[in-house]
């Protein structure tokens, strides 16, 4: 019987069907999970856009946003749609700056001006100082659209100059001092 069968056409057959079942599961992830999940992203009125990378076992979003009026829940709402689409999967959120780099309204700069504070407020969990620190350095630098807010799992800071948008979250420590 083990004469009969013809080893060749079996093992062309066995490698045409694996490379198959992959190139099923990668459409399906695509088009039932990737494209919804960033439309669905899109769909929320305060994104401007968003990016999608695969890295290993790990999906990178890059959202970009329009001037929001709560960071914190934008964010929150963000990534309770993402966990929604893709369960327990690993996955990074960040935003992108839209500064332009102009000196009059360079958010950079005022975000290096005051990244220190919000480091420290994370590590210590003094955030008062940081929040005055932030309102000092915002008047003198002529913003006056910013949000520092803080819950329990981390500091989120949005600032809006003329048009341009900076956002960032930093995660705080467990095991604060």
């Amino acid at each position: 019987m083990l004469k009969d069968i013809k080893w060749p056409v079996v093992i062309i057959s066995f490698v045409l069907t694996l490379a198959a079942l992959y190139f099923i599961n990668n459409w399906r992830i695509s088009h039932l999970i990737d494209e919804p999940l960033k439309k669905s992203l899109e769909a929320n009125p305060q994104v401007k856009s968003v990016e999608m990378l695969k890295r290993n076992d790990t999906v990178v979003f890059t959202v970009q946003l329009t001037n929001v009026s709560d960071f914190k829940a934008t964010y929150n709402d963000l990534r309770s749609e993402i966990e929604n689409f893709i369960g327990d999967k690993e996955y990074h959120l960040f935003f992108q700056s839209n500064d332009d780099g102009n000196d009059d309204n360079n958010l950079s700069r005022f975000y290096n001006e005051i990244h220190l504070f919000l480091y420290e407020a994370a590590r210590t969990g003094n955030y008062i100082v940081a929040k005055e620190e932030l309102a000092q350095i915002a008047h003198e630098m002529g913003i006056i659209n910013y949000q520092f807010q803080v819950d329990e799992k981390r500091i989120y800071f949005f600032a809006e100059k003329d048009g341009s948008i900076l956002c960032k979250t930093i995660e705080l420590e467990e095991n604060r001092v």
